[in-house]
Parts: structure tokens; C-alpha cells; sequence
């Protein structure tokens, strides 16, 4: 195929899914032709080295990463995950299963460094589909990555393919009305997130703070009644940093 291309094997001769979804891993390493010079195993990764053409000749290395201590006696099916209101639902089954004991939901935003969100019981030893699910209640603002980590009653855990969700779903905030005489709103769009806010005088003075949590459009009533007539800012930190509004008190 003029790739990089990777076949890997159970040791009865059966094709090794954990590796990819038909046990074949092929990549286009380069715009022409690719050729694998050499493999290495190190820890849980395997090193192909090799060669690609256009523009000249390259010197190509890539990484896949393998199950650890080899295949789990576990066949995952399917797994998906989609955004719905603002969370990421993940669905996944098995056909069977075999001393297993949980999976990991990890999640990455550049589909190599992945941390870990959750842990989700198994149900251990089944011959029939079972089915589970999970949900991200705070999905990060662009692609989400995410991946199980299955892992079997002795500690030997391999990953599923990974899975991805889009989250444009911007997080921002506007106060409501302007002027204010007694209520102030506060009013976001995105994600539900915890943020701070500060009511600052012009002195620079800090008169009123709390920690909220604010999104998908809900308003948030400040009381302003016992503020002097005049200007006030409110400073909002979130998750991704600070905003500054001002605001007349009349």
C-alpha cells in the first residue's frame, strides 16, 4: 500500500483488535511511498522506523501504543460519544467478558496526553452484551478526545480506540440591565461552570463577591440596592480567565 503498514496477532493466529478495530494499523507516513526500515518494543509502545518520499527523502519514526502484558479476554464492540446539552455522553458495550474489573474514562485535548476523568465498574465475566454509558459534565471548549482504559481483575489493562466530540459551545457572559437601580443579571451562554465575581468602585475598592455558578443561558440576580448612585466594574474570573464589565448603579 506504500504505507507503514502493521499487522498484529493474538498467539493463536487470530488478528489482535486491541490493536486496532481489525488488528491492521496503517499510516500514511509521508505524501509518496513508506517503507519500515525496523520495530522496537519499549515499555507499552512500539517504534516503527522507516522512510518517506515528497519532498526528498524523509527519515519517519512512529508510535503505537499496545496493550499492557497483552490482550484482555474482553470484545468491545462499540464506542461512541456525542455532545447533547452541553455534556458529552459516552455509550459503549462488550460481547464478552472475562475477570474484568473497571474502565477509566480518559480524555485528551490533542489526542496524545490523556488524564483520567472517571472509573465505571464492570460487570466482570458475561458471555452476553452488556451495555454502559458515562457522562462528561464539563467537556473542554474545542475537540475532546476521549479513550477507555480497560483494565482486568490482575491489573493488565489495554485502551479502545479513541473517540472524539467538538465542543464550540463558547462560554461568555453579559449583565442585564444597564443602568441598574436594585438587580443586576448576570447572563451566560456555554457550558455550566463555577465563576467568581467582584463588584469594584471606582476607588478600586471591593464591595460585594461571590462564587457562582453560571451557563446555558440562566440569569443570576445580584442585588445592587444598598450601592451608591454612580460607576461600578464587576470582574468575572472563569475557568479560561478574567472579564471586566462596567456597569451605573442609578
Amino acid at each position: 500500500s506504500n504505507n507503514f503498514t502493521i499487522r498484529r496477532f493474538n498467539a493463536d493466529g487470530s488478528p489482535d483488535i486491541t490493536f486496532s478495530d481489525d488488528g491492521i494499523e496503517i499510516t500514511n507516513a509521508s505524501v509518496a511511498n513508506n517503507t519500515i526500515a525496523d520495530i522496537a518494543l519499549s515499555d507499552e509502545m512500539l517504534y516503527a522506523v522507516g522512510y518517506g518520499q515528497y519532498p526528498g527523502n524523509l527519515g519517519v519514526v512512529a508510535r503505537y501504543l499496545l496493550p499492557s502484558g497483552g490482550p484482555l479476554p474482553i470484545t468491545l464492540t462499540d464506542f461512541t460519544s456525542a455532545l447533547k446539552n452541553n455534556r458529552t455522553l459516552l455509550q459503549w458495550q462488550t460481547a464478552s467478558e472475562y475477570h474484568l474489573s473497571h474502565f477509566t474514562i480518559e480524555r485528551s485535548v490533542d489526542g496524545n496526553n490523556f488524564s483520567s476523568l472517571s472509573d465505571v465498574v464492570a460487570y466482570g465475566n458475561s458471555s452476553t452484551k452488556i451495555s454502559y454509558s458515562a457522562i462528561d459534565y464539563e467537556p473542554l471548549q474545542g475537540t475532546n478526545y476521549y479513550r477507555l482504559k480497560l483494565v482486568d481483575a490482575d491489573g493488565r489493562f489495554t485502551y479502545s480506540k479513541i473517540a472524539t466530540v467538538n465542543n464550540n459551545s463558547q462560554f461568555s457572559i453579559r449583565i442585564s440591565p444597564n443602568p441598574a437601580s436594585n438587580i443586576l443579571f448576570l447572563q451566560a451562554t456555554g457550558n455550566t461552570e463555577k465563576v467568581n465575581y467582584q463588584i469594584i468602585n471606582i476607588e478600586g475598592r471591593k464591595l460585594k463577591e461571590a462564587t457562582i455558578v453560571l451557563g446555558n443561558n440562566t440569569l443570576y440576580p445580584i442585588n445592587i440596592s444598598g450601592l451608591s448612585k454612580g460607576n461600578y466594574m464587576i470582574n468575572i474570573q472563569t475557568k479560561t480567565g478574567k472579564e471586566s464589565l462596567r456597569f451605573i448603579k442609578d
